[in-house]
């Protein structure tokens, strides 16, 4: 048996495979241990999703049945942010 990967990790919580979690805003890499802490402590993606559509239908994109997630615009690394 073997320790799954930071990367395996992100992917069984539904992180897309582009989601940066190897260093932080500023550039900084993270250690593997500190990749792990992170990914026990973050909200999954779909949990996320679920949560805003059951609670939040106006600000879902069109009809409330589309949730749109973009990247910020003035970052090139960076969290996503919900679109309205």
């Amino acid at each position: 048996m073997r320790m799954l990967e930071p990367h395996e990790l992100f992917a069984a919580q539904g992180f897309p495979s582009n989601y940066v979690i190897d260093v932080d805003a500023d550039g900084k890499k993270y250690s593997k241990s500190a990749q792990v802490a992170r990914c026990g402590n973050a909200v999954p993606p779909p949990f996320a999703e679920a949560l805003v559509r059951a609670n939040l239908p106006e600000l879902c994109t069109g009809s409330g049945n589309s949730l749109t997630l973009e990247r910020y615009a003035e970052q090139e690394q960076g969290q996503l942010a919900f679109s309205m």
